[in-house]
């Protein structure tokens, strides 16, 4: 998916802040098969989920230079020990995934109301 930056001013997509053209532009992708990534791992299906998540968007012509991640998760409640090894193993196999290709994640869900 791909969208034109918005203008809170304009209402639309075709002026920014200044009253100029804007000429910017917001990409926006998934993995397309997250449950089939995650038969093997947590760890293999973050990194994969990664991956082609990047590989969708550079296809698209988005330049990779310019690409940024962030991150939604899903897991069910931890209920002991051993059911923490699912997110961290995911958070592992994503980091892995960003640290070999040059991309950080940023920012995140309520990650500015916090105190980190």
């Amino acid at each position: 998916m791909a969208e034109k930056i918005s203008s809170p001013r304009s209402g639309h997509g075709s002026e920014n802040f200044g009253g100029e053209k804007s000429t910017q532009t917001t990409a926006l992708s998934w993995p397309s098969d997250i449950i089939l990534y995650n038969r093997k791992s947590p760890y293999h299906g973050a990194y994969l989920a990664v991956v082609e998540s990047v590989c969708k968007l550079v296809a698209s012509g988005a330049s990779f230079e310019d690409v940024y991640l962030t991150f939604q998760e899903y897991f069910e409640r931890p209920n002991g020990e051993k059911s923490w090894g699912k997110p961290l193993s995911a958070l592992l196999g994503a980091l892995k995934a960003q640290t070999e290709l040059g991309i950080a994640a940023i920012g995140g869900k309520g990650f500015h109301e916090r105190n980190l």
